[in-house]
């Protein structure tokens, strides 16, 4: 024969505390373990429109811990001054590369200098990388599709492009080959200069969207 007794109402809600406070402590556990281990996926993520994608470059920007390398053009670099001017405010180191003109303080800055740079290329590229791990590229063009990732192999070529482009902007810098506030046909006179130079042919070069782009504004500005 089972006797049962009542308890206290106190100590029945005293007790589905404890056992509520045990699963939440559970469970605020395991986020933790999935969120650590998600932190290290090397997603790639497509972000479609350039509403989205401005977001999305604000916000990996105010995260920035320690520098940001940009390979940017002036009229998205105004969109993003705010947020880029805070982050050197924070103390993060900004490197700037850029065929137009964009005048910055606190930020290291490549530039061409060109005045009519928009008429080089057949689309705006822009890449972001922060902190070294992770890097937002896209190009404004029919499509408008940007990648946001932590794949290491994106951010390296990401970065490499960067470093590539300053390369060059500081070799024609320092052998003076363009004036401050040339006009774009000069910089395609000087990388033709640049390319017979050092032996880069219209072979190696025919799969490059932007090199045969430019060639043949070059071929039509002869002909006129």
């Amino acid at each position: 024969m089972n006797f049962y007794k009542p308890i206290e109402y106190q100590d029945l809600i005293r007790s589905i505390k404890e056992e509520n406070e045990k699963n939440i402590a559970c469970a605020e556990r395991e986020l933790q373990q999935l969120a650590t281990e998600n932190a290290d996926v090397d997603y790639v993520m497509n972000i479609v429109g350039e509403e989205k994608y401005v977001a999305k470059a604000k916000e990996l920007i105010d995260s920035a811990q320690a520098e940001i390398s940009l390979s940017i053009w002036r009229e998205l670099f105004e969109v993003l001054r705010s947020n880029i001017e805070n982050a050197i405010s924070r103390g993060v180191k900004v490197y700037i590369f850029t065929f137009g003109s964009i005048l910055v303080e606190g930020a290291t800055v490549y530039s061409y200098n060109i005045n009519d740079v928009s008429t080089l290329f057949p689309y705006r590229r822009t890449t972001i990388i922060i902190d070294g791990g992770e890097c937002l590229v896209g190009e404004e063009g029919d499509r408008n599709v940007y990648v946001h990732t932590r794949n290491h192999s994106v951010v390296s070529l990401a970065t490499d492009e960067i470093v590539l482009n300053v390369f060059w902007n500081k070799l024609i810098e320092k052998e003076n080959l363009l004036s401050k506030g040339c006009s774009g046909a000069d910089f395609l006179q000087a990388i033709h200069n640049l390319a017979e130079r050092y032996g880069i042919t219209d072979e190696m070069t025919k799969n490059f969207l932007v090199y045969n782009f430019q060639k043949e504004k070059t071929k039509n500005g002869k002909k006129r």
